[in-house]
């Protein structure tokens, strides 16, 4: 009869809140639960900003964005950008960022984040802010 094996564990080294994570191509801003169904993941913040694009400009930029080798970059969720507030507001100016949220209740709106003072709030489509791209890492 053959002896069980224990399952084997795999561990990652986790940088700093802030600290560049080569590894995943930009810096590490945290980790955000997964909810019930979901695993939790580290939450990646790109280095590079865009500035001043309405939202549908700022989705795409986004998706299209290829950096450090990695092409899989989207706007952060209003919960991301809350976890962005917390832990890495020093790469976000004083200014307003798209969520790469709609709101429900009126798809010519979006969810944005004040890196101000931490409000969130909704914004026409049309109007233009700033916009910073994350990644999403399985842990």
């Amino acid at each position: 009869m053959d002896t069980p094996t224990a399952p084997t564990l795999h561990t990652i080294t986790i940088p700093a809140i802030g600290a560049f994570w080569p590894a995943h191509g930009g810096h590490f801003a945290g980790i955000v639960a997964g909810g019930d169904s979901e695993r939790d993941y580290a939450l990646i913040v790109g280095a590079e900003a865009e500035g001043e694009l309405n939202w549908e400009h700022a989705v795409a930029w986004a998706k299209n964005l290829r950096t450090h080798d990695f092409d899989d970059w989207a706007l952060p969720t209003r919960r991301e950008q809350a976890v962005l507030f917390g832990n890495a507001k020093t790469f976000f100016d004083d200014d307003w960022c798209w969520s790469g949220e709609q709101y429900a209740g009126n798809a010519e709106y979006a969810w944005c984040q004040g890196f101000n003072d931490g409000y969130q709030d909704l914004s026409h489509e049309l109007n233009k802010l700033r916009a910073r791209a994350v990644r999403r890492v399985t842990i």
